[in-house]
């Protein structure tokens, strides 16, 4: 529900913004965002068992022709991204692409042994996981910093955080509700790669 932050908590995001901006097809957000100043875009693609087996709707092959039409397979000035939590999904880009590819984890994890860094290197080129999984929470204080990023970075993998929100609700009490304080615990406090945040621009300001 975009109206919410947290679907856990009842409480509506600026009611001011309720009806601001549009919805926009992939094609669209690619050719605004070609000649922006981006070092890159991440696309994510989910359900695409679902549509494929239901509605006979190849959800890889559309994102693709959708990059192909855009020429983002024949540019180098940004990076393309692509991240789901199917691993079969990024196996076909793998074959059929050379853009990064992102293997998102929706639970969390504190640790991951070999075999499993093994699994994720044959399809992915990074890793995308909950902020909780990076730092623990306990009565909504952080407890500790886990493994995590380091084993995965060792491995050869790229770390994503996700998902940063300005709203206090979506942060732990260490941080104030200071969205910047937060971002400076994920960057240079657990040294992730990236951040996959809600509030681009508060990302944005930080990296100025």
């Amino acid at each position: 529900k975009i109206s919410t932050p947290l679907s856990t908590f009842s409480l509506d995001r600026n009611p001011r913004y309720r009806n601001a901006g549009n919805f926009m097809r992939l094609s669209d957000f690619l050719d605004f965002s070609k000649d922006k100043d981006l070092s890159g875009i991440m696309i994510s693609i989910e359900h695409a068992a679902f549509l494929a087996e239901e509605l006979g709707f190849d959800m890889v092959d559309a994102v693709i022709k959708a990059l192909d039409d855009s020429g983002y397979n024949k540019q180098t000035a940004q990076k393309v991204m692509i991240q789901s939590t199917n691993s079969s999904v990024l196996v076909k880009l793998k074959q059929q692409t050379k853009y990064d590819l992102v293997y998102m984890i929706n639970e969390d994890v504190s640790d991951a042994g070999p075999s499993s860094l093994a699994g994720i290197k044959k399809f992915a080129d990074a890793v995308s996981v909950e902020t909780s999984s990076v730092f623990p929470e306990n009565r909504h204080f952080t407890s500790h910093q886990t493994d995590l990023v380091e084993s995965l970075q060792t491995a050869g993998l790229s770390v994503y955080a996700y998902t940063l929100m300005n709203e206090f609700v979506a942060q732990p009490y260490d941080f104030f509700s200071d969205a910047t304080a937060e971002i400076i615990a994920y960057v240079q406090g657990a040294g992730v790669d990236g951040l996959i945040t809600d509030f681009p621009a508060t990302a944005r300001r930080y990296k100025c």
